[in-house]
C-alpha cells in the first residue's frame, strides 16, 4: 500500500490543481490568490511555474520571468516547465536561449521529439535567428506530427524572414 500523503501535502496538491484550473480558464488573479495560500514545500517548481503563468497572463513580464526561470532551474527534467520557459524566452525576443532550452529538453527527454509544439517553437525561433535548414527541418517535423499546424504557418509572423524563400514555399506548396 502506498504511503498516504500528509494533510498539508494533500492541501498543497489541491490548491495547485485549483490554481491550474483558474489559469486554464484565463482567470490569473484567482490563480494568484489561490497560490498565495500555498506553502510550497517540495512543490517549489510547480508553484513557481504556476505563479509565472499567472503573471504572464496578467502581462507582468518581469514577475513572470522571475518565477518561470526559477521553476526551470528547480525542474530541469520537467518537459512541461522547460517548454513553457522556452516559449516565454521566445516571446521576449530571446530566441537563442529558447533554442538552447529546447535542444537541452530534447537531449534529456528524447520522447519529447514526438511533441509538435516543441518542433513548431523551434522552427519559429530558428526562423527569427535566420537559420533556414533547422527551421525547415523542425517545421516539417511539426506538420508531420500535427498536420493542422499547416494552416497556422501562413499567419505566423515569425516565418516572415522566409516568406518568399523557394525552399520554404516548396516544402509547403503555399504562399505566405
Amino acid at each position: 500500500m502506498p504511503p498516504v500523503a500528509s494533510p498539508q501535502v494533500q492541501r498543497t496538491r489541491r490548491l495547485l490543481r485549483q490554481a491550474q484550473g483558474y489559469l486554464e480558464l484565463n482567470m490569473p488573479q484567482q490563480a494568484l490568490e489561490t497560490l498565495q495560500r500555498v506553502t510550497p514545500g517540495s512543490f517549489q517548481a510547480q508553484w513557481n511555474f504556476l505563479l509565472g503563468q499567472a503573471h504572464a497572463q496578467l502581462g507582468e513580464a518581469s514577475k513572470a520571468q522571475e518565477h518561470l526561470q526559477r521553476a526551470a532551474e528547480l525542474a530541469p527534467s520537467n518537459p512541461e516547465i522547460q517548454l513553457a520557459w522556452a516559449q516565454f524566452l521566445h516571446q521576449r525576443g530571446q530566441s537563442q536561449q529558447a533554442v538552447a532550452t529546447l535542444l537541452q529538453l530534447l537531449e534529456n527527454h528524447p520522447e519529447a521529439a514526438s511533441q509538435a509544439p516543441l518542433h513548431y517553437l523551434l522552427a519559429r525561433a530558428y526562423s527569427l535567428l535566420g537559420k533556414k535548414e533547422p527551421m525547415l527541418w523542425h517545421l516539417s517535423k511539426a506538420v508531420e506530427l500535427e498536420p493542422g499546424l499547416r494552416q497556422q504557418i501562413a499567419h505566423e509572423g515569425d516565418f516572415r524572414p522566409f516568406a518568399h524563400d523557394p525552399d520554404f514555399l516548396a516544402l509547403f506548396s503555399m504562399t505566405v
